[in-house]
């Protein structure tokens, strides 16, 4: 009886699943508080591309307020998704301002990100 059930809600979930997952919803823009799970995934950034503009908000809209260069570490202050051209990119806020993830490494330990930053040179 007790199997019966759990296969009977397991198939129920598949089917809604499968029946939301064909209509297209857009999100905007998703704010990733920060706990415990979020941020020991990666509480550091250690910059990877040789020159970074930081901007003063995520996004296209963002204007420069600050550079960095690949090596430099950072403590991570908040993460953001936002959508753009039917992507989803995700900011992450050094501190000092707004970078996308492409331009960072994260690490869960000062030691790491250290030593990450260390075999850039």
């Amino acid at each position: 009886m007790k199997r019966n059930r759990i296969l009977s809600r397991a198939i129920v979930i598949v089917a809604v699943s499968l029946c939301t997952s064909c209509f297209h919803r857009s999100i905007g823009t998703i704010d990733i508080p920060e706990t415990p799970l979020l941020s020991t995934d990666g509480r550091y950034a250690v910059v990877i591309e040789p020159y970074v503009s930081m901007l003063d908000q995520p996004g296209e809209k963002g204007i420069t307020i600050a550079h960095s260069r690949r090596g430099d570490i950072f403590t991570i202050r908040g993460k953001r998704i936002l959508e753009s051209d039917n992507t989803f990119v995700l900011w992450i806020d050094l501190g000092k301002g707004w970078v996308t993830e492409a331009s960072v490494q994260l690490y869960s330990g000062e030691e790491k990100a250290r030593t990450a930053a260390k075999l850039l040179d």
